[in-house]
């Protein structure tokens, strides 16, 4: 992987793209993001790259910033966006992102399917993840996060007898 500065650069500029490109948005830095109210409804949408690293990408947003990305994908009515418009909406941010990712790691790894959570009070965890990227963002007053998280790979080893084995892989980069 590049340095992390260089690759921090790099992710937000992905991520501001596919807001520019996609949604006709802008994506402004921010310090930090504001933590969701009591009740707030937020989304998290997440996607993982398989390869000689392995990391996920999150991007997380409020309800009405996804809705608004949903209106301008679909051509809509936000309020009227459903949460199957919206999961499908946030999925294919994320999924662009991942991608532009996935070519700024440089290496050979395949892009997983997306997956995208909706609700008040929750935590999306990665298993033995950290983030390495963690940026903030402001859209038309609305926060948004994007996260690329990177988790320590294992080995799993399946003996003739039926015996498995995982074991951590200390070889790889840990940046």
């Amino acid at each position: 992987m590049s340095d992390e500065h260089s690759l921090t650069n790099e992710v937000g500029r992905a991520a501001a793209l596919a807001w520019e490109q996609i949604l006709g948005l802008k994506l402004e830095p921010s310090l930090a993001t504001r933590a969701p109210e009591n009740g707030e409804v937020r989304w998290t949408a997440l996607v993982g790259l398989a390869g000689p690293r392995s990391v996920a990408l999150t991007v997380v947003c409020s309800d009405l910033m996804a809705r608004r990305a949903t209106g301008v994908m679909f051509d809509m009515e936000p309020a009227a966006a459903n949460s199957g418009e919206i999961s499908d909406a946030l999925g294919e941010l994320v999924n662009i992102v991942g991608g532009q990712t996935k070519m700024l790691l440089g290496e050979t790894c395949k892009v997983g399917f997306p997956t995208v959570v909706e609700g008040c009070d929750y935590q999306v965890t990665v298993p033995d993840a950290r983030p390495i990227v963690r940026l903030f963002f402001q859209c038309e007053g609305e926060p948004v996060e994007v996260t690329l998280l990177h988790a320590k790979p294992f080995d799993f080893t399946l003996t003739a007898s039926g015996e498995a084995t995982v074991s951590p892989r200390e070889d790889v980069c840990e940046s």
